[in-house]
């Protein structure tokens, strides 16, 4: 544990360890340890130290700090669990609540290099996955697509919900506003050829 605490100061210094752990001794020596030894035998190589063996009463400090008596050990101080919040953000995150945007946590990330705690080590390696493909041009998330078009990305409802009796649909401003830059790009090349429906044709 000293070692791993204290490594910028050992790394490269050549030091003394007093212990009553006498095993350290016969650590490098040893053939063929298993995995858990090999682990600290690896990790005991970086450093450059001499292992001095002192039993327990002769090692002054490690001895006196051990019989020190701790006067809050048996006090238990009961507290009650605050469950409200205060804002109501807080809520929604916790909650996934549908008006949050789905590319909230990929804009954060990118825009203050904000990421949601409680993330499993699967989860993270996604995250990191999928944000490598977007950037933040501020106010704005972009994503570099795999057609290397870059596409803005805007607020919309999933349309899962349309399957749902009865359920109407609304569009957000910037999803008409998307709708209609597509609408005006795809139709602004004039249509040069048509034929004449009204004349006889050949089939």
């Amino acid at each position: 544990y000293a070692f791993e605490k204290f490594r910028s100061y050992l790394i490269m210094n050549k030091s003394i360890v007093y212990t009553d752990h006498s095993a350290l001794e016969y650590l490098f020596p040893k053939k063929d340890p298993k995995a858990r030894l090999l682990r600290w035998i690896l990790l005991l190589q970086e450093f450059d130290f001499k292992v001095i063996d002192t039993c327990g009463a002769e090692n002054y400090a490690a001895d006196h700090l051990s019989r020190l008596e701790n006067p809050y050990e048996n006090v238990f101080d009961p507290k009650e669990i605050n469950e409200t919040f205060p804002l109501e953000s807080l809520n929604k995150v916790a909650h996934k609540d549908p008006s949050t945007l789905w590319f909230a946590d990929l804009a954060n990330y990118h825009a203050r290099n904000f990421i949601i705690k409680g993330m499993t080590s699967q989860q993270k390696k996604k995250f990191f996955k999928d944000a490598r493909h977007y950037f933040w041009d501020d106010p704005y998330l972009f994503r570099t697509c795999a057609d290397q078009i870059i596409r803005r990305c805007v607020a919309g409802k999933e349309a899962t919900h349309l399957l749902e009796k009865n359920s109407p649909f609304i569009f957000s401003n910037e999803c008409i506003q998307a709708f209609q830059t597509l609408k005006d790009k795809l139709t602004e090349a004039p249509i040069l050829i048509a034929p004449n429906w009204d004349q006889p044709f050949k089939l």
